[in-house]
C-alpha cells in the first residue's frame, strides 16, 4: 500500500464543529420535534466542547489516502479545487520543465 495522500486538517473541524452547530440551531424546532429537548442540548454540548477541544486544544484530524497503485491518484491536489487551479498548475509544471 502506498500513501498517496496525508492532510492535517488542523482548524478545518473545528470550523466544520461550528457550521454544524450553526445548523443545528437554525433548525432546531424541527429537530426537537424529531427528537426532543435532552437530544437537542446533548447534540449542542457535544458540539460545542467538541469545537473548543479543536479550537483551543490540542486537537487535529488526519485524513489519509491509501492506494495499491501509486500512479493511481494524481500527484497534486488540482483536481480537487475545480477548474481554477488547473490552469495555473499546467503553466507552473510548464515553467519548472524549462
Amino acid at each position: 500500500m502506498w500513501v498517496a495522500d496525508l492532510e492535517t486538517l488542523r482548524l478545518h473541524y473545528a470550523w466544520t464543529l461550528r457550521c454544524w452547530c450553526e445548523r443545528l440551531y437554525a433548525s432546531r424546532e424541527k429537530a426537537r420535534a424529531l427528537h426532543d429537548e435532552r437530544f437537542c442540548r446533548m447534540w449542542e454540548i457535544c458540539l460545542i466542547a467538541t469545537e473548543l477541544f479543536f479550537s483551543r486544544q490540542d486537537g487535529s484530524v488526519f485524513q489519509g489516502q491509501l492506494t495499491r497503485d501509486r500512479h493511481a491518484v494524481p500527484v497534486t491536489r488540482d483536481h480537487m479545487y475545480g477548474q481554477q487551479a488547473r490552469p495555473a498548475a499546467a503553466g507552473a509544471a510548464a515553467r519548472a520543465a524549462e
